[in-house]
């Protein structure tokens, strides 16, 4: 199953791309790509280690599957949220208190709408956990073969539209399309994800087991946040080295 999960999303994913930047625009995967990288810089806090901590937990039999389960989803919840806050603290630091901008005043919409993309990305880390943890395999490739198929046949549908002039889509309004397909497609992923799980017999987190998942997960934080904001940050960097004129915000505009 793993196997067919990587073939099939290589295959669409290279047909997806091709559609999406020759019919609909190089530039406007290039905001998307930008929106990632500023949203994926931020997503240093996603894991923290606490997924290797679950894992362990998990195979060694440290506690019963409830009390681990509804500890890590506890920890994956308060994680995802405080994302959230920051992300969109950081958009207003930059926009209101520093004043500053983008290239395109599209790329903080699409920030914003790579949100739900990223907070369910978080969350897929209790099932997969699990799922990598209990050796099931196939249960945590279906639903990443699901999302693939959903988002890249979605890509080549808008693109096709577009090269037959049956839709009109712009650079800005293809880059903030093509973020809320990612958006969708994650809480498309992560709702299967869940679903195949089921029951999950979730209840009240454990304080006691909090404390012994911290222990294991502090010291493999550091690493796991360097590496997620080295991923990213370039992108950030380099659109605002060579655009240090931005333009303000969609949102202030449209509020002038």
């Amino acid at each position: 199953m793993l196997v067919l999960q990587s073939a099939v999303n290589g295959i669409l994913g290279y047909i997806g791309l091709f559609f999406v930047t020759r019919f609909i625009g190089a530039t406007a995967y290039g905001y998307l790509a930008f929106g990632m990288g500023f949203a994926g810089t931020l997503f240093f806090m996603n894991d923290l280690g606490f997924s290797q901590a679950h894992i362990r937990n998990i195979s060694s039999g440290g506690a019963s599957f409830r009390e681990a389960n509804e500890t890590f989803l506890a920890i994956k919840l308060l994680l995802g949220g405080i994302f959230v806050i920051v992300v969109i603290s950081a958009l207003l630091i930059w926009t209101d208190i520093l004043h500053k901008g983008f290239q395109n005043p599209v790329e903080f919409d699409v920030i914003l709408a790579l949100i739900p993309y990223y907070f369910f990305q978080n969350m897929l880390g209790f099932s997969n956990a699990f799922y990598t943890a209990r050796l099931h395999s196939a249960r945590m490739s279906f639903p990443g073969l699901v999302e693939a198929t959903f988002r890249n046949s979605t890509f080549i549908i808008i693109g096709a539209l577009a090269h037959f002039h049956v839709i009109s889509v712009g650079e800005a309004l293809g880059g903030l399309i093509l973020s809320i397909i990612y958006s969708v497609s994650y809480t498309l992923y992560f709702t299967v994800s869940y679903l195949i799980g089921r029951p999950w017999n979730i209840g009240r987190p454990r304080l006691t087991l909090l404390r012994s998942y911290m222990a294991f997960a502090l010291p493999l934080a550091v690493s796991s946040s360097l590496s997620t904001v080295n991923g990213n940050i370039d992108k950030v960097i380099v659109q605002f080295f060579w655009h240090a004129d931005a333009q303000v915000p969609s949102m202030h505009r449209r509020g002038s």
